[in-house]
């Protein structure tokens, strides 16, 4: 089992690579609306401010800085995958 470690500071900046599992997908191109609506969901429910965010078909690359109070990137980051996911037609995720 890997451990990894993680640093969670209150207010940090932030930056992730979150890869598609199949990595010859374009999905995050091909719905590119319904990434952008998951992260704007994510944005209004869990504040934080993007510095910079670069989509690519099977990965995009983010930069964030949470807010003074939080520390917790982790449910940002599940909030996203999760809000994309669920519009995705439902033929694609099986």
């Amino acid at each position: 089992m890997l451990n990894y470690r993680r640093i969670y500071v209150q207010g940090g900046i932030y930056f992730f690579t979150v890869v598609l599992e199949n990595r010859k997908s374009d999905l995050l191109c091909r719905y590119i609306n319904e990434c952008r609506q998951a992260y704007a969901e994510t944005s209004s429910f869990y504040p934080f401010k993007t510095i910079a965010i670069c989509i690519l078909p099977n990965h995009f690359h983010l930069i964030i800085q949470l807010i003074e109070i939080d520390k917790d990137y982790s449910k940002i980051l599940n909030s996203i995958k999760y809000n994309f996911s669920k519009r995705l037609p439902e033929r694609i995720i099986k």
